[in-house]
């Protein structure tokens, strides 16, 4: 692989925006990588890193460190190399989708907007024509077809490899455990001044007792929470961990059924807590994960496949890098 870096990269917008500049060494401008002669375009590039971006739910302006910005340039560089590559092959072996192939798969997605009006609206506004549009889902297509034709016919899942990979992965295994919970709040604002704390304190602890001397905890939280749940009687139904903050979790997944917890601080304020009942947490049935687990190891596989596939081809390549990443 020969590396060609050729001028610095000019930063604006806090140094994360990148100017493309043409080399002095007769090199066309507007090229970012030029692969066994084909050129990835700056444009092109650019605007897949907006779409890595978009799809990470990331504002480019929100990304203070320039590294982390080239990073994530380097990254779709070299899976767009990686395209240029399955595709060329497959346009070697003569595996090109058909205009009817490009034609349907288009109108597939068009669909998805509601009108092909909204459709051409959108294309607009990310910058494509609907000839350049065509042309990427020609090459997506058409690798698609490679992929599945050639590198995946050998592909399978054995259930053997099933059955290990269960065994293997028995904390994956298990229904996700939950708890049902009722709580009460008595709010703080943060930074609130000891006094403020130690009364709100008091205030808990007196509830505390009562519910854990077995008065009715539904009532008292109607009575006494500062939560929006207080009309419902503190109900939360059930949660799953990872769905509330930590210290209330850590508290109400310690609970048994029945059970009260002590006082919880959390960022918005004391709590205490009622586990009404709990579930899951029990092994599945090896049978009712056979096609979930099938799925996941036949992804791994079709995954290795193509990154094999892309090594092989780029050991005999020809791939040029004209922008300093």
């Amino acid at each position: 692989m020969i590396e060609m870096r050729k001028n610095k990269i000019l930063h604006g917008l806090s140094c994360l925006l990148l100017l493309w500049s043409a080399t002095a060494y007769g090199q066309a401008a507007g090229v970012v990588a030029r692969v066994n002669g084909g050129d990835i375009e700056v444009r092109a590039f650019e605007r897949r890193v907006h779409e890595y971006l978009q799809a990470q739910h990331t504002n480019v302006g929100a990304i203070r460190n320039p590294e982390k910005y080239r990073r994530i340039q380097r990254e779709v560089l070299d899976q767009m190399i990686g395209e240029e590559l399955l595709w060329q092959e497959a346009s070697r072996r003569n595996i090109v989708a058909t205009d009817a192939d490009v034609e349907a798969a288009v109108a597939d997605i068009a669909g998805r907007f509601g009108s092909v009006e909204k459709f051409r609206m959108r294309l607009a506004i990310d910058g494509w024509t609907e000839a350049e549009y065509a042309g990427r889902i020609r090459r997506e297509v058409s690798t698609r077809m490679f992929v599945e034709q050639t590198l995946l016919a050998g592909v399978s899942v054995s259930d053997t490899e099933i059955h290990e990979f269960y065994i293997d992965n028995p904390e994956q295994m298990r229904r996700p455990e939950q708890v049902a919970v009722r709580h009460i709040l008595i709010k703080l604002a943060p930074g609130s001044d000891a006094a403020v704390v130690e009364a709100a304190r008091g205030r808990i602890e007196a509830l505390r007792i009562e519910a854990a001397g077995g008065a009715d905890f539904a009532q008292l939280a109607r009575v006494h929470s500062e939560d929006s749940s207080a009309s419902n009687g503190g109900d939360l139904g059930f949660i799953s961990r990872g769905q509330m903050v930590r210290p209330f979790e850590e508290a109400a997944f310690a609970l048994s059924p029945a059970e009260v917890s002590g006082v919880v601080r959390t960022i918005y304020g004391l709590h205490i807590i009622k586990a009404e009942a709990r579930r899951g947490g029990e092994l599945i049935p090896e049978a009712e994960l056979r096609e979930p687990i099938h799925d996941y190891l036949y992804s791994g596989k079709r995954q290795q496949a193509i990154r094999d596939e892309i090594a092989r081809l780029r050991n005999s390549a020809e791939i040029e890098v004209f922008w300093a990443l």
